[in-house]
């Protein structure tokens, strides 16, 4: 049943208003506890709803994160995504693209914490560096000669 709430609602009210006129108490007490057996499904339905979303949410993130660990690459002690990424990341020359470090990932998160945690960026006068936002993690990508 796909009725919204307000088209509920205004059949209860209706309904409600039907009761009431008539004066029968017997009546009125069911049309009291027909609208709190309503309400209760209709919020019952919300939150099953929110659920099922979360839960479809949480299998796309199941499903991506199986997809990635399937075709991870080693490279200078870090996992990257494929070894379309690890190629990629080797013919870089100074920095790493924002889009590549989004494929590189982790190595003592994977092993510890089982995620796929990607990694930042930084320099220095020894090279270009990528680092763990969780465990601080580093590793030198690239060394400058």
């Amino acid at each position: 049943m796909g009725l919204p709430y307000t088209e509920i609602r205004a059949v209860i009210d209706t309904l409600t208003k039907s009761i009431k006129k008539s004066k029968d108490l017997e009546l009125s007490t069911a049309a009291i506890n027909l609208q709190t057996i309503i309400s209760q499904l209709m919020s019952e339905n919300d939150n099953l709803k929110h659920e099922n979303k979360r839960l479809k949410d949480q299998l796309a993130d199941a499903r991506q994160d199986h997809f990635d660990r399937s075709n991870l690459v080693k490279y200078k002690g870090i996992w990257v995504a494929d070894e379309q990424t690890r190629k990629k990341i080797q013919l870089e020359d100074c920095e790493i693209s924002d889009d590549l470090l989004t494929k590189m990932y982790c190595p003592k998160c994977l092993v510890d914490k089982d995620k796929l945690v990607s990694l930042n960026d930084f320099e220095n006068s020894d090279g270009f560096y990528v680092e763990c936002p969780v465990c601080r993690y580093d590793s030198l990508i690239i060394e400058y000669i």
